[in-house]
């Protein structure tokens, strides 16, 4: 079965909901992109390979302009 991976939605409290990426995004998503799920705006802000998935980790963007660790780009206009 070929995949594009999962995402994962990380929540303020700790709780972590994961899921296949076609079920939440309908394009490629790249650091910094943002969706919604779960009535919250959220913010791609790293991506990881476990044991050859590639899973896409997502914040609440509204709870951190920057999360620890991310190195969202920056696009020029």
């Amino acid at each position: 079965m070929d995949t594009q991976g999962l995402i994962e939605f990380r929540y303020p409290g700790g709780e972590v909901v994961t899921g296949e990426y076609a079920k939440y995004a309908s394009r490629q998503l790249t650091k910094g992109d943002r969706l919604e799920h779960d009535g919250v705006s959220w913010l791609m802000y790293d991506r990881e390979d476990r044991e050859g998935v590639t899973v896409h980790l997502f914040a609440p963007a509204e709870a951190n302009a920057t999360v620890e660790g991310s190195r969202a780009r920056q696009r020029k206009r």
